[in-house]
């Protein structure tokens, strides 16, 4: 990992402020931007909506404004005044998903929208720049052929002299296709989306007015299988139907091209062309100029007419393009005339090779993930060797080659054949995935956390081919479950909506293919790849990505119109449920890819798997036909709904050891997140799960990709951010950081290293799911309950008082504008001395208020990221602690006669960090759009005195609300923390106090601890607990390390504290380990001691 500087982290940090800040020429409301038809920027190519639906962002200069009122105007003219439409004055805040209710739209034509906006004054907005929509082929009338019989076909037209205002081509070449017009290639879209092809084909529309001319021109397009054709789909041969649309000045259309019998066809240098094997392409097969008119096609032969049973429809989800281009790492040799080249970084897509050479050289380049021990590229799978072959033509000139009908999954490629010794520039690698929007970002001060986030990225960006795949290797499909437990993390990433409504007409068509009363496949779109019954974590796509969809961006059109496919998928759920119990038990996959506990075997099958995805799938139905008012299937799923409720712990649940099935990790979590744990026995189960994680596995995950989503949020949930931050940043085995650890640079598909065993993708999303907690929970940034499209966003980061997280910042460009959170908490200074000598700590201004890191002994790290070894004074903390709190200045002496020699012989120093000085212990910068309002949650922090201020304006200080800064409606103090209520706008916070003083109690086993709170005042944190073994303090309130190395410490410790303690004046904890969890001394041998820090609010 490459570690960032404490500079670096705070050029991320300053980088975060400055993204917050809005430029505007003038006060007020300021035109709409960010116009958007169907999910999709200006302009939209090929619209086949009858009613499509506009969005737009609105901005102001002022805080707390919100949109009252809309007009829109659709014209058939640029500049035009609402001759197709004219909305009116909506009174309405709503400013996406407004559907068009004009006049009706004709096939073929441009169309202009402007949108204008209200504020809460009655101001209106200057009327916004036009956006641009192209209507597709509306009506049924492709008067066009499908035509085939060979992968390179072409046309000769001609354009009457005179002017020509507008060209569009509207094409669909099965499986992929590469169009010219007169010699230039068409766009930059490349590969081509993967449908349920025997019901649905997809046409794409492009702009070509600046390609043609008036005279002769020439279309040619070459074809290759992709999966249409492809022997695992075989839905055809290679297929094209397209036709040209030309306008006129006067606006005239005519259609000069359209595809039929009378095309010309021929096989190109294309001789082969896999998905999965590879490309061959033989240089000496050009035809050239064979795209340009006035070509002699003697040789060719006449198109044949090919039969396409899927129906038409327009593809204006985001394409797939190659969004970034790789230069060699390194070119190595490794044996004689084999090459390896290292392009640094695992994507989907190909590679370009150029070279000089005599004609008929065969040059083959195979792609993988890996190394093997001998330095070659490695490829596990038998069914995509991913071997690509150039056959040079032999002009004498660089010949350059990239395989465009096929992608592979690779970081490496071994080149064999190649004529001389290759160079790095002889090679250049295309990352190729759809191209969604960037809309999410996230840093933190964890470098650890911000490496996986990016392997977390890049998996999801591979993993974006037109639907959302497993891997880009050997499967290179649909596969449901991958698909849905990483949703919420790309949905945090990627503007998803336009992918997601093409996606879920794939799951439709596919359940129609499969016709199983209203099953679904493992896959979407289905052609053999899993079982055509779905596991029911995967069938639960179907449901999840729908009412997501709905929850991120306010889609009730997708609710409709997917309503009874959904239904019929419920129902055959509730058919295979368990009769006595009502409960959902029978499992395939379950918990995927969990830790091995035995031979590796991927399936972790078990019922609490199951059942948690039935049960999340009646609250959607529920949910959705409440909201699309369907009483009766209300009241159905409502009451099926309670009686697995009611059911839930008597079918799964095990009281003796309170266990779900075996107690393994995601058993655990998925009754706690579903709030299905019987309160008698909630503390019991919360104890199982937070001894396994902390004691069994030594602060180690055991799950597979359910777990990977829930685990750590649930964590959060039970209030143990830190333990979720460990369990985040571990980098051995099994973790995500392990994979950091071996060099990987994207997710793997299991948590074993297997780099030199036979099973395992380097690059799978499938593990993905915990990228969502990033954004949701350390930055904070959720969309409130109840609530849909960051309408009302909560604004609640776990911020991390014990140094285990310094800043955390996230930022997600919803449909109405940026979310953004950044988080600092202390500005830490250093003071550090060798043995003997003094550390001197000095402030400005202001007093010394905390110290959040002391060592005396070896301490690890520098000032900002410090962290103890195992030579280490515990007494460190606690001295350094009264000789400088409350002080301006203050001196240390690093001797053994001040702290105890933790280590002696060793040479030893000290380090402190502090804070104070006048500065904030909580920085908060805090961004709401407009038309949007938020509820921004700090959490208790060890200080008294807390006063809460934006920018200079108090508001919350003594307790209390502080009225009068704009923007600002409200602050209370909840078990959450001080609540503030902002409207729409920037705002920059900041949280002072005094520290708190830390008290400390402890017991031994057997006997019950005490903690108690000045009159008045209650326990607002536990710092730390520790239940086990003795740890050799010899003063009651010692400074403990958070970590216990070489001590026995009970899991659940901290936690049944916090449930005993936090809020109250005094406590009683009872120090008996059946209490915690450990009915039979599973997880220490023998209980010596408790030993509680804690602090109560001042």
């Amino acid at each position: 990992l490459v570690m960032p500087t404490q500079q670096t982290r705070m050029a991320r940090w300053a980088l975060v402020l400055m993204s917050l800040v809005v430029a505007v020429a003038y006060g007020g409301p300021q035109p709409a931007n960010n116009l958007l038809v169907e999910y999709m920027p200006s302009p939209v190519r090929g619209l086949d909506s009858a009613k499509p639906r506009f969005g737009w962002q609105v901005s102001h200069t002022d805080r707390g404004q919100s949109q009252t009122a809309y007009q829109i105007l659709v014209s058939s003219k640029q500049g035009g005044n609402g001759d197709v439409w004219n909305s009116g004055v909506v009174k309405s805040s709503q400013s996406s998903q407004v559907e068009y209710a004009g006049a009706a739209l004709v096939s073929d034509k441009s169309y202009y929208w402007t949108v204008t906006w209200w504020d809460g004054s009655s101001v209106a907005a200057p009327v916004s720049a036009a956006a641009q929509f192209d209507t597709g082929i509306l009506n049924p009338q492709w008067s066009a052929t499908w035509i085939g019989g060979a992968n390179q076909l072409r046309k000769e037209f001609n354009i009457p002299a005179g002017q020509f205002s507008r060209a569009r081509l509207y094409i669909c070449g099965l499986g992929y296709y590469v169009v010219s017009i007169n010699g230039q290639v068409v766009g930059d879209k490349v590969l081509g989306p993967f449908t349920q092809f025997e019901h649905t084909v997809l046409y794409d529309t492009h702009d070509v007015t600046d390609y043609l001319v008036s005279g002769p021109n020439a279309i040619a397009v070459s074809l290759g299988r992709g999966f249409y054709a492809h022997g695992s789909v075989n839905a055809g041969p290679v297929s094209l139907v397209a036709m040209l649309s030309v306008q006129t000045a006067d606006g005239q259309t005519s259609w000069p091209v359209a595809t039929d019998t009378t095309w010309s066809a021929i096989n190109g240098p294309f001789v082969a062309d896999d998905v999965y094997i590879g490309v061959t392409y033989d240089a000496r097969l050009i035809t050239h100029g064979w795209d340009k008119p006035n070509f002699n096609s003697s040789g060719w032969k006449q198109a044949s007419t090919v039969t396409v049973k899927g129906t038409l429809k327009s593809n204006i989800a985001h394409p797939q393009k190659i969004k970034a281009t790789y230069v060699p790492s390194s070119v190595t040799e490794v044996q004689p005339g084999t090459y390896v080249v290292d392009f640094g970084q695992n994507i989907a897509g190909y590679a370009r090779i150029s070279a000089v050479g005599p004609a008929g050289t065969a040059i083959t380049f195979r792609h993988g993930e890996m190394l093997g021990q001998d330095g070659t590229v490695q490829n596990l799978y038998s069914n995509a060797p991913m071997i690509d072959t150039f056959i040079l033509a032999g002009t004498g000139n660089v010949e350059r080659f990239a395989p465009t009908f096929a992608y592979h999954g690779f970081q490496y490629i071994q080149v064999t054949g190649y004529p001389g010794t290759p160079a790095e520039e002889d090679f250049e690698a295309y990352f190729i995935h759809s191209d969604l929007p960037v809309i999410g970002g996230f840093s933190s001060s964890s470098p650890v956390l911000n490496y996986i986030e990016h392997m977390t990225r890049f998996s999801s960006l591979a993993n974006l081919q037109s639907i959302p795949t497993d891997c880009p290797t050997r499967e290179k499909r649909g596969w449901m479950g991958d698909a849905q437990v990483s949703a919420e993390t790309v949905m945090s990433y990627w503007d998803m909506g336009a992918f997601y409504t093409k996606f879920m007409n794939d799951i439709r068509d596919s359940q129609v293919s499969i016709n199983k009363g209203g099953t679904v496949g493992d896959t979407a779109p289905f052609y053999s790849w899993g079982s055509n019954v779905a596991d029911p974590a995967w069938g639960a796509a179907y449901t999840l990505l729908w009412f997501w969809n709905y929850q991120y961006y306010s889609d009730t059109r997708m609710l409709s119109t997917y309503y009874d496919g959904v239904k019929e998928y419920v129902e055959n759920l509730i058919s295979t449920s368990d009769p006595s119990s009502g409960i959902l038990v029978w499992s395939r996959y379950g918990d995927w890819c969990a830790v091995a506990d035995g031979p590796y075997d991927c399936a972790y099958p078990g019922p609490v798997v199951s059942a948690f995805y039935f049960y999340e799938q009646l609250r959607v139905m529920v949910k959705v036909s409440t909201l699309l008012n369907i009483p009766a299937d209300t009241q159905r799923y409502s009451k099926i709904l309670d009686n697995v409720a009611a059911n839930w712990n008597k079918k799964l649940y095990n009281p003796s050891n309170h266990t779900y099935n075996n107690g393994y990790q995601t058993y655990q979590v998925l009754p706690l997140w579903l709030g299905l744990v019987p309160q008698s026995d909630y503390q019991a189960v919360v104890n199982y799960l937070l001894n396994d994680v902390v004691n069994v596995h030594k602060n180690h995950l055991t799950v597979g990709i359910v777990g990977a989503k829930y685990l750590l949020p649930m964590l959060t949930k039970l209030g143990r951010t830190d333990l979720a931050l460990a369990v985040a940043t571990s980098s051995d085995y099994p973790s995500w950081g392990n994979f950091a650890s071996q060099g990987a640079t994207t997710l793997w598909e299991n948590w074993e290293d297997t780099r030199f065993q036979s099973f395992g993708s380097r690059n799978h999303i499938m593990f993905g799911g915990q990228g969502a907690w990033y954004y949701q929970y350390l930055a904070g940034i959720q969309i409130t309950p109840n609530t849909t499209g960051y309408q009302d966003i909560t604004i609640a980061p776990q911020v991390s008082s014990d140094g285990l997280l310094s800043f955390a910042s996230g930022s997600i460009a919803t449909q109405r504008g940026i979310v953004a959170n950044a988080w600092q908490y202390s500005t830490n200074l250093c003071a550090t001395a060798p043995e003997h000598a003094n550390a001197t700590l000095e402030c400005q201004t202001g007093v010394i208020t905390n110290i959040t890191f002391a060592s005396f002994g070896t301490p690890l790290g520098t000032c900002g990221s410090y962290s103890l070894s195992s030579c280490n004074a515990q007494t460190t903390r606690s001295i350094v602690e009264k000789l400088c709190l409350g002080k301006s200045k203050c001196s240390v002496l690093a001797d053994d006669g001040v702290f105890g020699d933790p280590c002696p012989n060793v040479l030893k120093s000290l380090a402190i960090q502090y804070a104070g000085c006048g500065g904030s212990y909580l920085t908060m910068q805090t961004q709401v759009p407009v038309n949007s309002v938020g509820t921004v949650v700090f959490p208790p922090l060890p200080l008294s005195n807390l006063s809460i201020f934006e920018a200079s304006s108090p508001v919350w200080m003594n307790g209390a609300y502080v009225p009068g800064t704009k923007g600002i409606s409200g602050a209370v103090s909840t078990s959450a923390g001080i609540e503030v209520r902002v409207g729409s706008g920037s705002y920059s916070f900041a949280v002072n106090g005094l520290k708190t003083p830390l008290e400390c109690a402890t017991a031994p086993a057997g006997d019950s601890l005490v903690a108690t709170c000045p009159p008045g005042h209650v326990i607002s944190e536990i710092v730390y607990a520790h239940f086990g073994t003795k740890i050799g303090v010899s003063e009651v309130c010692d400074d403990a390390p958070m970590t216990m190395e070489g001590s026995c410490s009970i899991g659940s410790a901290k936690h049944n504290v916090e449930m005993a303690c936090l809020g109250r004046n005094s406590c009683v904890v009872a120090a008996d380990p059946v209490l915690f969890g450990d009915d039979n001394l599973k997880y220490c041998p023998s209980y010596d001691l408790m030993h509680v820090k804690y602090s109560c609010n001042m």
